[in-house]
This record gives structure tokens, C-alpha cells and sequence, in this order.
């Protein structure tokens, strides 16, 4: 029994041995080989990304921009001048007063007073005349004339009508006429014709049916008011 015991012993310890020599010849013999780094690689890496919905802008409500209307603007057929258009009513042109040296007239051109070339025609006027001189006989005339009247006017004396029992321009056709104008008298017109017009005192008339001359007989004055589109 203690032969084999021995024996055993005697084993393990050659065993050892071996094994001793073995391992350390085993790692003497291995060669360490240095560690190489990685080389980084790229990765693409698909991402799928959900859209934001963009958000709808509000619409816009269309803005109305006002535009001025022209209105054609009439011309006179029978001139070709443009017709000015509506005015205010009881718009006043003239408010004077005009005086007549005895047996003698006077004229007042409508268009420089007003500040307008013409009288046009469907305008809608309305002319008063008045007077504060006295006299024991006539009292002058008012009337208004177109320029062709006018001209003729000043080339002829009234003639009285003892029928009608009034003053007569023989040749010509007054748009307004007063006749011895005292107290205050006023009459609608609107001119027929594009044209030029007067307002006139006459005082070539001394008494109803005559001319006789009075010494000394003061000159007449007369106010006279030219309203447009009287209401």
C-alpha cells in the first residue's frame, strides 16, 4: 500500500513537472500582436421624419377700394362749350346796384359779374329789380337782353302801347323786362341759347307815352339780384 501511494506521489509530481514545462514553453511561444484602431466607419441611418402640417394662413377677405364716378360732363350741342353741372339753389350771381343817368341807359355785362363766358341754356334763373328813386313822373325800365338784343337795343327808343299799356322794344325780344320799376319785382327765366347776356336800365322813357325833358331830373338807380336755381 505504501509502494503504491509512492508510486502515486512520484506521479504527480512528474505530472507537475511536465505540465510546469509545458505552460511555460506554451507562453514564451506566443507573440503579442499589437491592437490595430478601428477605422471609424460612416453610417447613414434612414430617419423617416412625419411632416409638420404648415399651418393654413387665414384667407383674405378682398377690401373694396371706392372709385370716383366721372360723370360725362354734357356738352352744348350748339356751342361745344362743356355745360357746368347742378349748382345749390338760391345760389346769388348778382347783388348791385346800378344807376341810370336821366334819358340815357345803362348796360352791365351778366358774364363778367358772375365770372363765367356764358348763360347756358335749361339753367333756371331768377331776376329781381327794385328802386328807391322817385319821381313825379316815369320810372325807368329793367330789362335782360341776349347780345344780338343788346346791340339793337342800343340803336332804338321804347315805344309805348297805349292797348297793351306798356313799353315796346320793337325788333327785338327781351328774356326779362320790368317796366317802371318802383317796388320789388322778380321773375323765373332760363335762356334759350348758349350766348352772352345784359341786364340794362333805360331810362330813355321821361313819362308813359312821351319823352319829355325835365331839367334837372336826377339820374335813376335801381338794384337789381340774379339768383340761380331759385327754390
Amino acid at each position: 500500500m505504501k509502494t503504491w501511494l509512492m508510486g502515486g506521489a512520484v506521479t504527480l509530481v512528474i505530472i507537475a513537472a511536465i505540465l510546469a514545462s509545458g505552460c511555460t514553453d506554451t507562453v514564451s511561444s506566443i507573440t503579442r500582436t499589437p491592437v490595430s484602431t478601428p477605422t471609424p466607419q460612416i453610417i447613414y441611418v434612414t430617419v423617416m421624419v412625419t411632416p409638420t402640417p404648415e399651418s393654413t394662413p387665414a384667407p383674405v377677405e378682398p377690401v373694396t377700394v371706392a372709385t370716383a364716378k366721372t360723370t360725362p360732363v354734357p356738352t352744348s350741342v350748339y356751342t361745344g362749350l362743356v355745360v357746368p353741372t347742378s349748382q345749390p339753389s338760391n345760389q346769388v350771381l348778382i347783388d348791385e346796384t346800378y344807376i341810370a343817368q336821366y334819358n340815357n341807359w345803362y348796360c352791365a355785362d351778366v358774364q363778367q359779374a358772375i365770372g363765367q363766358p356764358y348763360l347756358y341754356p335749361d339753367e333756371k334763373y331768377k331776376l329781381f329789380a327794385s328802386s328807391s328813386t322817385s319821381r313825379e313822373w316815369g320810372h325807368t325800365n329793367v330789362l335782360l337782353l341776349q347780345d344780338n338784343d343788346y346791340l339793337i337795343f342800343k340803336t332804338i327808343l321804347p315805344r309805348w302801347d297805349d292797348i297793351e299799356k306798356t313799353f315796346k322794344y320793337d325788333g327785338i325780344v327781351p328774356v326779362v323786362q320790368f317796366n317802371d320799376v318802383m317796388s320789388l319785382r322778380g321773375k323765373t327765366f332760363s335762356v334759350k341759347t348758349t350766348g352772352k347776356y345784359y341786364i340794362c336800365l333805360d331810362d330813355r322813357q321821361s313819362e308813359a307815352g312821351g319823352y319829355t325833358i325835365h331839367s334837372r331830373a336826377p339820374a335813376f338807380e335801381a338794384y337789381v339780384r340774379l339768383v340761380k336755381n331759385p327754390a
